[in-house]
């Protein structure tokens, strides 16, 4: 098992080198070559790093298709920047299938993770009651827990409901303020 995890994270490794020319000649094809490497292996990281090579045409063709199925394979392997990527291509309409429902469903279990975008994602669809119904409370919940995860948008949107007096807490400046701040 220490080999197994050893041997992901070497390999992952000389992928960001050579990605970065990090001593070696910059090679986009190296390096996703050494990403698909740690891939195989379930290495959450790398498995979002290949994803985005994918996605971005590093070292081969664009392939947004496998880009996507990476970037849940690698939510899979609890990766919370791999989910909320993948939510966001859903939400984008990019990929196969693409829904604002499993966009939610991604966006939740990335902030289940710890992901404050993703939290800061859902708390703006609350709001808005885009793909959900609309539950400002459970938006300004939402908003709040993704700004103690340091998500600036977040703190602006609290900063913005105590301004506007948008929740049931109604208008207060000086906690508008704070928040703003």
């Amino acid at each position: 098992d220490r080999f197994y995890n050893t041997s992901s994270q070497a390999a992952m490794s000389l992928s960001l080198i050579y990605l970065n020319g990090n001593g070696v000649p910059e090679d986009e094809a190296a390096a996703r070559l050494w990403a698909e490497r740690a891939m195989r292996e379930n290495h959450g990281p790398a498995v979002k790093a290949a994803a985005d090579m994918y996605y971005a045409g590093y070292g081969g063709p664009k392939n947004q298709r496998n880009a996507l199925m990476d970037y849940e394979l690698a939510g899979e392997a609890r990766h919370a920047g791999a989910l909320y990527a993948a939510a966001q291509r859903r939400e984008g309409g990019e990929g196969a299938g693409a829904k604002r429902k499993k966009a939610m469903e991604l966006y939740a279990r990335a902030g289940q993770l710890g992901s404050a975008p993703a939290i800061y994602a859902l708390a703006v669809a609350y709001d808005k009651g885009d793909g959900v119904e609309a539950d400002p409370e459970r938006a300004l919940t939402l908003y709040k827990i993704a700004a103690l995860g340091m998500n600036a948008p977040a703190q602006t949107a609290i900063g913005t409901y105590f301004y506007e007096g948008g929740s049931t807490l109604g208008k207060d400046l000086v906690e508008a303020r704070a928040w703003f701040e």
